[in-house]
């Protein structure tokens, strides 16, 4: 049987105290094949699942590969339905990306990108009933991105152009943009469930390398350091809690080189330790309560990713490991990145 690699997944942890650990494809979309995709994360309430998914189609004899955004919500039962494309600017080229859906219980926005007929991708959010929001104007020529949204729906941040931005969606939408004393680009790509700490990456006027960085209540970007040897660094996700920040840098020596790490206030910044030593990893993912970390690992020579998993920084562990010790048949399954972490650690998203 061939490794499941290029599907959507969704494993489920535990869903209740009696519920047994599972794994479950999320399916892929109608068409011919090539077709397959991946998720971006998990909403914090476990019960929206934002990603992508492709399919060849090929018009005029040309084939050409366009995208989806999809969305998952559960039915009451606790299933999942299938795979949703969201509404895209140009019916056409359907491309585009979902990053992060807010919860339930905030009418389950999700945010992302859509492209232009163009093809210039642009920031956007779609509600629960599919209806597409703009976040900027579909006349723009630049790029932008919507890469997180609060819990609630209130904040959104991303990027347009090189500018970090954070979108304040009520009572009317309005744009923060993050980038005083950037030096040359920067971007947010995650966002505190109160919307007053953002993360990403910048590069400064006094110091041009890429940073890792973190804006609190809109203030000037606060780099959080580099590991030693490290030339550049992206901050990839923060908990709920705005204090957890989790992310990569890349070597010096070797530009194919990452380590993930964790900075925390009060702790600094750690490098979270790879499965196996030599093995680049970045960390992608954290829970609400910081005690789940996702991301993955790959050997130097570019062979496959794993799925890993931290619960403390020197503690990292195969996610088909962990799931295999719990009684989880992994026959054809390929678990190549943890991509998305509910809240409260018991959904798991990625491919």
């Amino acid at each position: 049987m061939e490794p499941r690699t290029s599907i959507l997944i969704l494993v489920l942890a535990a869903t209740s105290a009696h519920a047994a650990p599972s794994i479950r494809s999320l399916g892929v979309l109608n068409g011919p094949p090539p077709n397959g995709g991946w998720t971006n994360s998990v909403s914090s309430d476990g019960r929206t699942i934002s990603g992508y998914g492709n399919t060849t189609i090929p018009p005029s004899g040309l084939p050409v590969t366009l995208g989806a955004v999809v969305r998952l919500t559960p039915l009451l039962d606790g299933n999942y339905t299938s795979l949703l494309p969201l509404s895209s600017i140009n019916s056409f080229n359907t491309y585009g990306f979902a990053y992060a859906s807010s919860n339930v219980f905030a009418g389950r926005a999700t945010v992302g990108t859509s492209s232009n007929s163009s093809g210039i991708s642009h920031a956007t959010l779609w509600d629960s009933n599919n209806a597409r929001i703009d976040l900027v104007p579909l006349d723009q020529s630049t790029y932008s991105a919507a890469f997180d949204i609060t819990p609630d729906g209130h904040y959104v941040v991303g990027t347009i152009g090189i500018s970090p931005v954070r979108w304040t969606m009520s009572p009317s939408i309005t744009i923060t943009n993050l980038s005083r004393d950037i030096y040359y680009s920067a971007s947010a790509y995650g966002i505190s469930a109160d919307g007053r700490v953002a993360v990403g990456r910048a590069s400064f006027q006094s110091n041009p390398n890429t940073h890792a960085v973190r804006w609190r209540d809109n203030g000037l970007p606060e780099s959080l350091g580099f590991l030693t040897g490290a030339v550049s660094a992206s901050a990839v996700a923060v908990a709920d809690s705005g204090s957890t920040v989790v992310g990569w840098n890349q070597n010096i020596a070797n530009s194919t080189f990452f380590r993930a790490f964790l900075w925390h206030p009060l702790r600094g910044l750690l490098e979270l330790a790879a499965a196996n030593p030599g093995v680049s990893c970045q960390a992608i993912c954290v829970s609400t309560s910081d005690s789940l970390i996702g991301g993955y690992d790959q050997p130097l020579d570019n062979t496959s990713r794993r799925a890993i998993i931290w619960n403390r920084p020197n503690h990292p562990r195969l996610l088909a490991d962990i799931l295999s010790g719990l009684g989880v048949d992994l026959t054809g399954w390929s678990l190549s990145s943890l991509r998305g972490i509910s809240a409260d650690g018991t959904v798991l998203s990625g491919l």
